[in-house]
């Protein structure tokens, strides 16, 4: 069941339903918050929000559960060099993203 409402939030998040894609990616860490393929794509949408820290914690909690996620270091290094590029720092909303370079896994 959490791999159905994993494979939903993805295709909200691809559609730009970013609202929709966060509340059934929180339901799909529910049923299983070890699976870490749903926390790395509940970055990249809470990235589209503009929430930087529940992005970068989201990240940080995928690759703590599996250390290989390739696509989910350079989420989290883009995430972190754009913060530091547009000077905002995490607390500054700079508005929704345009998801390119964003890889979700």
């Amino acid at each position: 069941m959490f791999r159905a409402q994993s494979n939903l939030g993805l295709a909200y998040y691809q559609n730009g339903a970013l609202d929709s894609a966060l509340i059934v990616y929180q339901r799909a860490i529910e049923l299983n918050p070890n699976y870490s393929k749903t926390w790395n794509n509940l970055g990249l949408v809470y990235e589209g929000l503009g929430q930087y820290p529940r992005a970068a914690a989201a990240y940080a909690k995928a690759l703590t559960l599996r250390a290989d996620l390739a696509g989910t270091y350079g989420n989290l290094g883009r995430l972190l060099a754009s913060r530091v590029v547009a000077g905002g720092g995490f607390g500054a909303r700079c508005g929704r993203s345009s998801r390119r370079g964003h890889r979700s896994v």
